[in-house]
């Protein structure tokens, strides 16, 4: 077998696994925009899913409100036709309310219909006995009813009497609403977007079809074979498409997506083809090429099998001559720059491998950072609560251990805020709830606080604060404020001097932090800002911290379009750190500085906790009686209401997290009752981004807590349990 045969079977050889990998690969790639396509389908649907079930749960939700109604309570027919009425006219999304006997499903009333009038049973009992049978609101299915002639679904109700349920409260929803709902998303041409009961007629279709309407044969076995799924499959139409189906476990609709599959496998054939004709010329160009680098190469392969066989012997490698050998020094040239990159690269994977080394060993360090920050305190509360067990404690031993107890509590707290605080800031979620602010006025509080509580009694603090307005979070800027001292605190040694600084500079507004501390060595002034950065540390790391803190004041500043910086001229010679903000625009003025606000009495209050955690419930209890409340507590929200209206309590304190019933809908049912509204709602959570706090506000509580709330804090909340009351009132 000639040379050339071997270049050209090393041809083939050399481009069909490259051909048959590119296939492969191609598949992959194929089966992952199939897939791709299918999840992002899936969750279109699951958010038409969420849109449909927010809108029922709002119609449930006002259906709720109205049962509680005084009329239909004191069996005033006359007036809760009126009332209901005006809530349905207020709907719209609402063709009608009707009121009906559990006994019979004979309505008695129907805001549609004057009262006395005569009306029909219930069309769709199915519904009618779900809502019975599980005493919970039931979704029916679409239906054409006896009064009016267009298509509309059921939402109803129990209502409880005296010991049963006594009546059924429904709404009769418009289809129409929900097509005008799946209408906005405006997906691509040709694509089908439905919505269907559970019986598999049509609540809403785009393109549109009307209401009731059966769906075809094959989703309809689909969706009752399984809650979520993807097939291939002919549309209503009769066109190929792919559909993925989804169906809520609240209202048992499916949501029906289908795609038509010429837009699924359109990408599948342009590639197949483009492949197989890539596939064919690139076999034949490299038939062709090999073919003449053959004719040309074999007399110095020759030669160079010659020298060849001379390698590893103990003369050096013959070279032969010929017009052949100038190919044979390229191939060797080309040999030797091939030899170069592969040591270039050698040299590039150990400088990654160095890269990885440093990052290994930047983590192991933040760990251990970490594990030695976490354990210090964690010994402190251990060795505080054992000496609380011992019988023989006096009483100074005991305040001491719940002076530890309190301060490491305070630490620990400190560390995982900052840390949650800081990785909120890199990944971009940080947000900000500006207002004008006195950031003079700010840091003179910050001082007065620390300086009350004794944190700054081993160092001579000075501030001199003139009064600049800014535009800013008063949190986050007294965060910056407070990590800038503590971080002056730990580096300057006590009886040394700390002075603030608060000024107007070049049309900016100026906080200094400067002490007589430690400082930094040379170069260290660039890194001081770096996340987990800090200045040399002892092994007892007695100035303690992650590294975090000035990360996150740099953060923050800029978050605000502010800028931070760090002076110092050298070690010993202590460090000055400068963050600059805008000013408030003209016009815009902080609030004036309110006084102290006088002593608060301590007086006992009725509390209701609802908190599902065993402990947390005990130990809040035990805080709160021993500041001489009466208190009592429930571990779910079923429960929590049902005390709650039992004997209505001045304050109620509710976890968000339950098992049942979360606290925002706790609050929202508290609001309803008649009950409710003077009650003080304080929400306690361990979700504290200005997100959460809003969303409770709105839920209808008066104040928003974070975990591990102080006492202090919850004493301060729940002292505004008549100030809350006379605001709702008046």
């Amino acid at each position: 077998m000639t040379i050339r045969a071997h270049l050209l079977l090393l041809a083939l050889c050399s481009v069909v696994p490259v051909i048959a990998f590119a296939f492969y690969v191609s598949v992959l790639l194929l089966e992952q925009s199939r897939t791709a396509i299918r999840t992002g389908a899936l969750e279109r649907a699951r958010a038409i899913s969420t849109a449909v079930d927010a809108e029922l749960r709002g119609s449930i939700a006002t259906l709720n409100a109205l049962a509680t109604s005084q009329a239909l309570a004191n069996g005033d027919l006359a007036a809760f036709h009126e009332e209901a009425s005006r809530v349905s006219s207020s709907q719209r999304i609402w063709r009608s309310v009707n009121l009906s006997r559990a006994s019979d499903f004979q309505q008695v009333m129907n805001s549609a219909r004057p009262l006395g009038s005569e009306l029909n049973r219930l069309t769709d009992l199915a519904s009618a006995e779900q809502a019975l049978k599980t005493r919970l609101p039931a979704i029916g299915s679409v239906t054409v009813g006896r009064l009016f002639e267009t298509p509309l679904v059921a939402v109803r109700i129990p209502v409880a009497g005296k010991g049963a349920t006594e009546f059924i409260l429904t709404a009769l929803v418009q289809p129409r609403t929900f097509e005008a709902l799946i209408r906005e998303l405006k997906v691509p041409e040709g694509w089908v977007i439905a919505i269907v009961d559970r019986g598999g007629k049509f609540v809403a279709r785009i393109p549109s079809v009307a209401a009731g309407t059966m769906s075809g044969e094959t989703f309809v076995n689909a969706m009752h074979a399984e809650p979520e799924g993807w097939y291939r499959g002919p549309s209503l139409d009769g066109r190929d498409t792919f559909v993925t189906h989804l169906r809520s476990d609240f209202s048992q609709w499916t949501i029906g997506l289908a795609i038509p599959a010429e837009f699924v496998v359109a990408g599948e054939r342009r590639t197949v083809w483009l492949l197989g004709i890539g596939a064919l010329v690139s076999i034949m160009l490299a038939l062709l090429i090999a073919y003449l680098i053959g004719r040309h190469i074999a007399d110095p392969v020759m030669g160079l099998a010659i020298a060849a066989r001379s390698i590893g012997g103990p003369s050096p490698a013959s070279v032969f001559s010929g017009g052949s050998v100038r190919e044979v020094a390229e191939v060797a040239a080309a040999l030797a720059q091939a030899s170069e990159g592969v040591r270039e690269r050698q040299r590039l994977v150990e400088r990654e491998k160095k890269a990885l080394l440093e990052s290994d060993r930047a983590k192991d360090e933040f760990i251990a950072m970490l594990s030695h920050e976490l354990r210090n305190p964690l010994a402190a509360l251990t060795a505080a609560a054992h000496l609380l067990k011992l019988p023989g404690a006096s009483g100074n031993a005991s305040e001491h251990a719940r002076g530890v107890i309190e301060r490491q509590t305070r630490h620990m707290t400190r560390l995982i805020e900052d840390l949650l605080d800081v990785n909120r800031v890199v990944m971009g979620k940080a947000t900000l709830i500006r207002e004008t602010v006195d950031l003079g006025e700010l840091a003179g509080e910050v001082v007065r606080t620390w300086r009350q509580s004794g944190r700054l009694s081993r160092h001579d603090v000075k501030i001199d604060a003139a009064r600049v307005v800014i535009d800013a979070d008063r949190s986050r800027i007294e965060q910056v404020f407070s990590n800038l001292l503590e971080n002056a605190l730990k580096f300057t040694p006590p009886e040394k001097k700390i002075v603030v600084t608060v000024a107007r500079e070049d049309g900016e507004a100026v906080l200094r932090v400067a002490d007589e501390g430690i400082g930094l060595a040379p170069g260290m002034a660039d890194q001081m800002f770096g996340l987990f950065v800090q200045g040399p540390q002892s092994i007892d790391r007695q100035s303690g911290g992650l590294g975090v803190g000035l990360a996150l004041v740099k953060g923050l500043v800029e978050l605000h379009g502010g800028k931070v910086a760090v002076f110092s001229e050298g070690t010993g010679r202590g460090t000055v750190f400068t963050v600059r903000l805008p000013l408030a625009a003209a016009g815009q003025a902080a609030p004036p500085v309110q006084s102290a606000a006088p002593a608060r009495e301590t007086a006992s209050r009725n509390i209701l906790i609802v908190e599902d955690n065993v402990d947390a419930r005990k130990m809040l209890r035990v805080m709160l009686e021993l500041s001489g409340n009466r208190v009592r507590d429930a571990a779910d929200g079923e429960n929590g209401l049902r005390m709650a209206a039992e004997e209505v309590p001045e304050v109620m304190i509710v976890d968000i997290g339950l098992p049942d019933l979360n606290g925002y809908e706790i609050a929202a049912r508290v609001r309803a009752a008649p009950w409710g509204e003077n009650i003080l709602l304080i929400a306690l959570t361990g979700y504290g981004q200005a997100e959460d706090k809003r969303r409770a506000l709105e839920a209808g509580f008066d104040a928003h807590a974070t975990k591990p709330v102080l006492p202090e804090q919850l004493d301060l909340l729940i002292g505004s349990a008549g100030r809350a009351t006379e605001d709702r009132v008046g």
